[in-house]
């Protein structure tokens, strides 16, 4: 059975193509043993890609412990070159399915470039901010981009972070009953954030998140006045997302694609 392995800023999935013979069950304890990065193929997550139809694709995402993640702002733009790639589809726009939500995405001005526009919600209850502000960490908002992000402000350097502490910390917080993925920024120069994620699902940092890099523009915009284009820096490489000027919480993310292998699993 045929896989590809495949990035976006660092941000790795195993897509396989769940159309062919072989890849009917996708079940918990399958999914994470390909995710897994000592026995397995290793990845972030994985990528199913089920259906195209007039301008439809229809994918299922999962995270690398196996369960169903509600969305991957990386994973969808990975799975929109995949269809591309695989022949499945030439539009420059796609209507994009994950599970039963949909969005718009598409390509970008090269060949390795896509998109997908992301929409979001805030809030954060006073007490869950009262209870968090001993903490030593700067100001706070949560947002649902598809899935629930918290950001939380850094005035030092990220490169002293305690990721491994704070990440879990805040990422099962009792404020938050679907836990949450932890965006820590920092503001750059200009339209630039520095950024790092404790991911959910994936129970560590990644080199970059998707929907992490569209709440902290999000951010970016509520605290410090950012329009137009911000420029998310993360570990694995920068992603950009556009603000959309009439809509406070929407914005079209931006990244580029790379197709590291394909492999066969025997």
């Amino acid at each position: 059975m045929t896989f590809f392995k495949i990035h976006s800023s660092g941000n790795d999935f195993v897509v396989v193509d769940s159309r062919r013979e072989g890849w009917g069950e996708l079940n918990p304890a399958r999914i994470a043993a390909l995710c897994d990065r000592r026995k397995g193929i290793g990845a972030d997550g994985l990528l199913a890609l089920d259906d195209h139809q007039a301008g439809n694709l229809k994918i299922r995402y999962f995270n690398t412990d196996g369960f169903p993640g509600e969305l991957c702002g990386n994973g969808a733009m990975c799975a929109v070159w995949m269809a591309r790639y695989l022949g499945m589809s030439n539009e420059n726009q796609l209507n994009l399915q994950v599970w039963e939500r949909s969005y718009r995405a598409g390509f970008g001005d090269n060949p390795r470039a896509c998109w997908i526009e992301l929409g979001g919600e805030e809030s954060l209850p006073e007490e869950v901010l009262r209870e968090l502000a001993d903490k030593g960490f700067g100001r706070m908002a949560f947002f649902e981009v598809g899935v629930p992000h918290l950001v939380v402000e850094m005035t030092a350097e990220l490169s002293g972070l305690d990721i491994q502490k704070w990440g879990p910390f805040f990422r099962r917080f009792k404020g938050f009953p679907k836990g949450a993925n932890v965006n820590f920024v920092r503001r750059g120069s200009g339209n630039t954030l520095q950024v790092r994620v404790y991911e959910r699902g994936v129970e560590a940092e990644t080199q970059a998140c998707g929907t992490g890099a569209v709440s902290s523009a999000f951010f970016g915009r509520r605290f410090y006045g950012l329009e137009g284009r911000v420029q998310v820096q993360s570990p694995g490489g920068i992603l950009q997302v556009d603000l959309d000027h009439n809509q406070a919480l929407r914005g079209r993310l931006h990244g580029e694609v790379t197709l590291v292998f394909r492999g066969e699993l025997i």
